[in-house]
């Protein structure tokens, strides 16, 4: 016997969908997209998947144009769907980014992504990647925080979110000398926090010979941190005695080693 088709439904009335905990919200530009593109080409009938607590499963960004074109609304009932179904629907269509997964389970009360999701709000000059390794402390991610991210299994404690808060305060005072580096912005950012975070660095002279020799420093590559480390030590050292000289790449592969 073949699978029955799904009953589509029609109606005007909007009030009855409900936004689903854990979904991402749908920006204004996505939302307008939509909206001029059914504008000029007319709707073509989608529907749009909801649970039977009226939920958007999927469909959030075509709900939402059709209710400001006030055009009628046609949906399916899949009973049980939630915040993975819609994820695993999203990934076919306009697919989630880092950070909706970061709001998504925040939203849905993980306090390790809350936490995540305070830093990013409170340091906008950071990426979400970058906030991943200096959490983590690592230079080079490889790509894996966004794996762990999405699979919900980020660990952030409350401890660990006041120690990186200090770092990225720093990171936001010197953001535009940062930047006047040439280079990969996320090996700078994540290698000065983890020279912030791992040696006995003085922040204040960091930041003031960063400021006076950062022309010296070559354009800064992912594939190569230890030589951007080098180079941030050479402008460090300027005029330091021998023995209060730090040599950053040196200690990062000693750190790298105590990891293996």
């Amino acid at each position: 016997m073949g699978k029955e088709a799904a009953v589509v439904y029609m109606t005007m009335d909007y009030n009855q969908f409900k936004r689903l905990v854990g979904n991402r919200d749908v920006t204004i530009r996505r939302k307008n997209r939509i909206k001029e593109s059914i504008r000029n080409f007319g709707y073509i009938l989608n529907p749009i998947v909801v649970n039977e607590n009226m939920e958007i499963i999927d469909g959030q960004g075509r709900f939402e144009a059709l209710k400001d074109l006030k055009l009628p609304v046609y949906y399916v009932i899949a009973d049980g769907a939630g915040v993975k179904e819609c994820v695993a629907m999203n990934i076919n269509m306009s697919n989630w980014k880092v950070i909706d997964y970061v709001n998504s389970y925040a939203e849905l009360g993980n306090e390790n992504y809350i936490r995540y999701k305070k830093l990013i709000e409170e340091h906008e000059d950071l990426t979400v990647d970058e906030v991943y390794g200096m959490i983590k402390n690592k230079i080079v991610t490889n790509g894996y925080g966004s794996r762990e991210i999405k699979d919900g299994e980020l660990y952030f404690t409350e401890d660990r979110l006041s120690q990186v808060s200090i770092v990225a305060e720093w990171l936001d005072d010197h953001n535009a000398v940062i930047d006047a580096i040439p280079g990969s912005r996320r090996v700078k950012r994540t290698g000065i926090a983890w020279v912030l975070q791992n040696t006995s660095t003085d922040w204040k002279r960091l930041g003031s010979k960063l400021s006076e020799r950062y022309v010296l420093i070559p354009p800064v590559t992912d594939t190569k941190p230890d030589l951007f480390l080098s180079s941030l030590s050479d402008v460090y050292n300027h005029h330091l005695s021998a023995q209060k000289c730090i040599y950053y790449d040196t200690e990062y592969k000693k750190y790298l080693r105590g990891q293996e």
